[in-house]
């Protein structure tokens, strides 16, 4: 069974207003804002690297390595938004 649905523009503003969210709580040092991230994220984020790859096992590989760089550079990261 494929289901298939469309999301608007305002789901998209809440998602990413909900990202930025998370990215800015990890920066602060809040472990669990990352879980929380690779729970909304996840799926994107798979679907993105699989259709790069054409293989799951590379596009499990390119999604660890997106979430591992999230966590490395989460101190750099800067708010939209916020000054430098």
């Amino acid at each position: 069974m494929i289901v298939i649905y469309a999301i608007g523009d305002e789901e998209i503003r809440d998602k990413n207003a909900e990202i930025e969210k998370l990215l800015a709580e990890i920066s602060c040092g809040n472990a669990s804002a990352t879980g929380a991230l690779y729970d909304l994220i996840k799926t994107d984020v798979f679907a993105y690297a699989l259709s790069g790859t054409g293989n799951k096992a590379d596009a499990e590989d390119v999604m660890q390595n997106v979430f591992l760089q999230i966590y490395r550079n989460a101190t750099r990261y800067v708010p939209e938004g916020k000054p430098m």
